[in-house]
């Protein structure tokens, strides 16, 4: 959903719209011209698989902030650093479920976008990083502010295509 938007940014553009039924109306057939095409959930076509279990050696539990200015805190039980897990997305069945109900991925925009969904994970996670970079550059006030935007800058540094292929 993020690339399409990011692309047809014009589907949301609608400041003088903003609350009305009319928007809504809209939001919803953006979704369903995503999500859901020619009455077929498009989504159903990636099959995501869990990671293994996590085993107790690699989890920790620690006293997180969750609001830096307000020092809201709490408990939580996290994995630790350099815990590696991997999960896998499988798309092979796309092109084939596509070919059974005669849709052309060429000739659908939504269905061009989602296919390429690798890159839109890229865009995505790049995205985020670059406006946390930012967050934490101009909020210098929040006590690890530093520390956050150098862990940002880490990850921008790791995140590339490749990555998400």
């Amino acid at each position: 959903m993020f690339k399409i938007l990011k692309y047809k940014s014009d589907l949301i553009n609608c400041e003088e719209e903003k609350g009305t039924k009319k928007l809504q109306d809209r939001v919803r057939s953006i979704e369903e011209g995503i999500f859901i095409k020619n009455y077929l959930n498009l989504m159903t076509f990636f099959k995501v698989f869990d990671s293994d279990p996590i085993g107790i050696e690699h989890l920790e539990v620690r006293n997180v902030t969750l609001f830096p200015r307000r020092s809201i805190s709490e408990y939580a039980e996290l994995i630790k650093e350099n815990t590696e897990t991997y999960i896998s997305i499988k798309d092979n069945e796309f092109e084939e479920k596509l070919k059974k109900l005669g849709i052309k991925s060429e000739q659908d925009e939504y269905i061009k976008k989602i296919k390429d969904w690798k890159e839109a994970c890229y865009e995505l996670s790049k995205s985020i990083i670059e406006h946390e970079i930012e967050f934490f550059s101009n909020n210098k006030e929040i006590k690890s502010s530093k520390e956050i935007k150098s862990f940002y800058e880490e990850l921008k540094d790791k995140n590339n295509q490749n990555l998400h292929s």
